[in-house]
């Protein structure tokens, strides 16, 4: 339903499906939860990206890399979006996401997250 909605079908309740989202995706989650979680995250970030992207980039530090690598892959879903708006809140961003490439533990541990860059 997520990333099939329309941005003013999502944008009333991108809130309360945020928190839940990132629940999905901890360590315990199967791969499968995880990447349905990211898909969903990377649409609701276009719905809001001033409010949303902020708390993407937030979690690239989150200390489970299970989060982190859940955030690379929720942001290649964002790259759909290519309003000029949301490309002036991503640029000065992209690099901290491209450094996750350098995380060992999601190299070690969840190396397909990785590959989609």
């Amino acid at each position: 339903m997520v990333t099939h909605g329309s941005h003013g079908q999502l944008e009333p309740v991108a809130d309360q499906l945020w928190i839940p989202l990132f629940r999905s995706s901890t360590s315990d989650a199967e791969e499968s939860t995880r990447n349905v979680a990211a898909a969903c995250l990377g649409k609701l970030t276009t719905t809001q990206p001033s409010r949303y992207l902020p708390q993407l980039h937030t979690r690239i530090r989150d200390e489970n890399p299970a989060v982190r690598a859940t955030v690379i892959s929720a942001i290649r879903y964002t790259f759909a979006d290519n309003t000029p708006s949301y490309d002036e809140l991503l640029a000065p961003l992209v690099m901290d996401f491209l450094g996750l490439m350098k995380d060992s533990d999601l190299v070690r541990r969840h190396p397909c997250y990785c590959s989609y860059l």
